[in-house]
């Protein structure tokens, strides 16, 4: 989805997302959809929607694979970028880390939505807040069955007061 800078009118765009993604380690069986509302200030360009899409994970703790939804709003400045000579380094200031630098006419918002979906993606995605997750000693799936693991941990450097309080 690109759109060209000095097409945009006035009053903005708003556009209406149906992106179909592929990152790796992510299963996106279905097209990213939501809005975006795109708006011109001078040489600056502000994007502002919402966007979701259905996904596969894999639980964090249960290791059962499951569904759900991944929603994102977002907020992006474009600004033109600063003319930087190539051997100069240049240090970002405050204002300019939640800001995508931009050159020439185009933007490609393609790029934008597939970078808020993987960002909204959770780190660690659990099926369920009451998942149990698997048996540390056995391997088993605690949501499917229990065992009869002792799953007591004591910290072998104080095995060493265990055995005395046993000789009390």
């Amino acid at each position: 989805m690109r759109i060209f800078i000095s097409k945009i009118p006035l009053d903005g765009l708003a556009l209406s997302v149906r992106e179909r993604l592929s990152p790796e380690g992510i299963g996106i069986p279905e097209p990213v959809t939501g809005w975006l509302r795109v708006r011109k200030m001078e040489n600056r360009v502000l994007v502002d929607g919402e966007l979701s899409c259905r996904a596969r994970f894999q639980c964090s703790r249960c290791l059962g694979d499951f569904e759900g939804v991944v929603d994102s709003q977002l907020s992006v400045e474009y600004r033109p970028a600063p003319g930087v000579d190539e051997a100069e380094e240049h240090e970002l200031q405050a204002g300019e880390l939640d800001v995508i630098f931009y050159e020439g006419d185009e933007l490609d918002l393609s790029e934008l939505v597939r970078e808020q979906m993987l960002l909204a993606v959770p780190m660690s995605p659990v099926c369920s807040d009451s998942c149990k997750g698997l048996c540390p000693v056995c391997g088993v799936n605690l949501n499917e069955r229990q065992c009869g693991c002792d799953t007591r941990y004591i910290d072998p450097r104080l095995k060493v007061l265990m055995k005395l309080k046993g000789d009390l």
